[in-house]
């Protein structure tokens, strides 16, 4: 792969969406025009992060393109305030390699690990990880057992699922989180970012060990009841798998402007999807993170 700077033309499209002149729609626009009107099939988009590789024609990354960032920002800019204090953090559904980056500068003293099963999504997460030193990448998923499965391709690469069965499939490797710890010989994890589109609770299920252990991580899980549905359980399924662990958890949402909301029921969250479960351990840190949002 070889990334490219954006053309004239994207930094006029660039433009015209940042003054909100162009409020929708930049991705199709993106789209109908060929990759060579707008760089190359794969650009160098400058970000807060440092530059991040994308696919041009790729509707999920228009946003990244177009603006800079991706359209979770409350989530980063929590996220890089609460692994200022972190040793070990895992990025799980890593797509194009965003959090695992946010992560890895936020703290050189993390050591961060990204999985991705689909080959090309992670080319970029390979791509947008170079340059650091703290981490590293698998291309593979996590599941509730080591083993081989089947990726199935949505209508857009953030899409894939391990567990929905929707869609062409390609073979991909699956790792536990337990036994994939036991192999890098982590005795902890501070922070977990699972986004795996309806594949979560099985997640879950190969993290009985992470659970149990005197520290247990904060989990930011993405609660998507119809991604759940095609999956064969719901979000009580999550819930339940929390409340039975040996540990006490609080759920948190965000509201506008990025600041933690506790919440005592799924339905019950603000903006996205997105929901952080984080254990007594871990309260004083998640509630420092939080204040930053709030002044």
């Amino acid at each position: 792969m070889t990334p490219h700077r954006p053309s004239r033309a994207l930094k006029f499209l660039q433009f015209l969406v940042q003054k909100r002149i162009i409020r929708r729609g930049q991705s199709w626009i993106l789209k109908i025009f060929p990759d060579s009107l707008w760089g190359g099939s794969s650009l160098l988009i400058d970000t807060e992060i440092g530059p991040i590789c994308v696919p041009v024609s790729e509707r999920s990354a228009s946003c990244l393109i177009c603006e800079g960032s991706i359209q979770e920002t409350r989530e980063s800019r929590l996220i890089s305030k609460l692994v200022l204090g972190f040793k070990v953090v895992i990025d799980i559904g890593s797509h194009m390699g965003w959090y695992a980056r946010l992560m890895a500068n936020a703290n050189p003293k993390l050591q961060v690990f990204a999985f991705e099963p689909d080959p090309e999504n992670f080319s970029y997460v390979e791509c947008n990880l170079q340059d650091t030193s703290n981490s590293k990448c698998f291309m593979s998923g996590v599941g509730e057992t080591d083993g081989s499965g089947s990726l199935w391709k949505g209508r857009t690469c953030d899409l894939h699922s391990t567990a929905r069965g929707k869609g062409s499939s390609i073979p991909v490797d699956i790792v536990s989180l337990d036994s994939f710890c036991k192999e890098q010989k982590l005795k902890e994890v501070d922070f977990i970012k699972c986004d795996v589109e309806g594949a979560e609770l099985f997640v879950l299920k190969g993290a009985k060990e992470i659970f149990a252990s005197e520290r247990p991580p904060v989990w930011m899980l993405e609660i998507a009841e119809t991604f759940m549905g095609e999956a064969g359980y719901s979000s009580a399924d999550i819930l339940s798998f929390f409340k039975e662990s040996d540990h006490s958890y609080k759920m948190f949402t965000q509201d506008i402007d990025g600041v933690p909301v506790e919440i005592k029921n799924l339905e019950d969250r603000k903006i996205g999807n997105n929901v952080f479960f984080v254990p007594d351990c871990h309260q004083a840190s998640f509630e420092k993170a939080g204040s930053f949002l709030q002044a």
